[in-house]
């Protein structure tokens, strides 16, 4: 969960007016998709993950 509050790679920041104002990106964004893709046992889906 946390490592999607840290998402900010494709994030959308709500404006005071009601509208949305897409992030621009910087080297220090964080991607939650790449970091599960890089970390497969952290999603859940990886070999240490627990069976049902």
């Amino acid at each position: 969960m946390l490592a999607l509050l840290k998402d900010t790679s494709n994030c959308w920041e709500l404006q005071s007016d009601g509208t949305y104002k897409k992030q621009k990106y910087s080297e220090t964004n964080f991607s939650s998709h790449i970091y599960f893709m890089n970390n497969p046992s952290l999603s859940g889906l990886g070999s240490l993950a627990v069976p049902d």
